[in-house]
């Protein structure tokens, strides 16, 4: 029994050394909350709410997203997607990961500041590399811009829209 035990202290203090500092999300303070879509929803656009939230004891970030579209051909059709935030291991820079309902895994990195914070994808293979800005209108209207590419240089709009904090 008492070996057991210090095997457990001895694996709890080797793992200790792998765990993250605290982290901060102060530059993120004004995207934190809920959030959804100003204006009247269109049939390529649709009506999206989506929130940024700490998670795990503050060492990540979450945003989910809920797009409804227009019905098509008598059906309503939804767009839901999953973003993690998460700070660098041992010194590396911070990513994020994205999921959505049609199946589609983005990794990427991102930029911060005062009133932007962009998410930048590598260009892998024959895909497109994707950049998701937030920038910060006023305090309650953000303006967000998903912009692709097809050379990984040159990026076009592919959707942009103004949210209003929803709380």
């Amino acid at each position: 029994m008492k070996q057991c035990l210090i095997v457990i202290l001895l694996l709890a203090a080797s793992t200790a050394g792998f765990a993250q500092k605290s982290t901060t999300w102060d530059k993120w303070k004004w995207l934190i909350g809920d959030w959804k879509t100003e204006g009247e929803p269109t049939p390529s656009q649709g009506f999206s709410t989506f929130s940024f939230k700490p998670d795990l004891d503050q060492m990540i970030l979450v945003r989910k997203s809920h797009t409804e579209f227009e019905q098509l051909r008598s059906k309503a059709a939804t767009y839901d997607d999953l973003l993690i935030v998460y700070p660098g291991y041992s010194g590396t820079q911070p990513k994020a990961v994205y999921f959505d309902s049609q199946g589609h895994a983005i990794d990427y990195t991102f930029n911060v500041s005062d009133k932007a914070i962009t998410f930048n994808s590598n260009k892998v293979g024959n895909q497109p590399a994707f950049r998701l800005t937030y920038t910060r209108v006023d305090s309650n209207v953000i303006n967000a811009k998903y912009e692709m590419s097809q050379d990984g240089q040159t990026y076009q709009t592919y959707m942009e829209g103004k949210s209003r904090r929803a709380k």
